[in-house]
């Protein structure tokens, strides 16, 4: 993202480990860092307590660049897949009934969230289903154009820009069977 605004990284952060959320909010808290990267819940505990804002929010499709391109996926290689193809055919189903599950049930998805992180305050937890959710794929199934946006994104300000094609990083077989099955149910 600095390097799409015409900043070069290591003359406006320097990036350090600091370990799980628990150690990055600690030396946030403690003013030992300006800023971080974390997955919820942090940054939304950061922002509710007044300590920081939230400036890149991934799941808000904000960032131009970043628009299109998958936030999660699921990878395996293909000599995986052709010895276990019923393990990956059935990790592709539960991930895509997640995906529907939360995108259909906000509430119980609220609910789980809340077993999991019982020390979060519930609004919180429910601002993230509403970002989250907003941001879910329609369907487990990556797209050219997905990948396409992705290669670019990557490719900003790389000294060796990648080039591959969609075939040779996508196998799309087993969630296009998990989007079909679901999709009969």
């Amino acid at each position: 993202m600095f390097l799409a605004r015409g900043m070069v990284p290591d003359q406006v952060v320097k990036l350090q480990p600091l370990g799980d959320g628990t150690a990055i909010f600690a030396a946030f808290d403690k003013k030992l860092v300006d800023g971080f990267v974390f997955a919820a819940p942090v940054p939304e505990i950061v922002e509710a307590r007044g300590l920081g804002k939230i400036v890149v929010n991934p799941m808000a499709r904000e960032v131009p660049e970043q628009v299109g391109v998958p936030y999660a996926v699921m990878a395996t290689s293909r000599a995986t897949f052709a010895k276990k193809p019923e393990v990956i055919r059935a990790s592709a189903r539960a991930m895509t009934k997640a995906l529907i599950f939360a995108r259909d049930k906000p509430e119980e998805t609220l609910k789980i969230m809340q077993h999991y992180f019982p020390d979060v305050e519930a609004s919180i937890l429910a601002r993230i289903v509403t970002t989250y959710r907003a941001a879910l794929p329609s369907t487990p199934v990556i797209s050219r154009e997905e990948v396409a946006k992705t290669v670019a994104f990557m490719n900003i300000g790389a000294a060796k820009p990648i080039d591959v094609t969609y075939e040779s990083v996508v196998l799309p077989e087993p969630a296009e069977a998990a989007a079909a099955a679901l999709r009969t149910q």
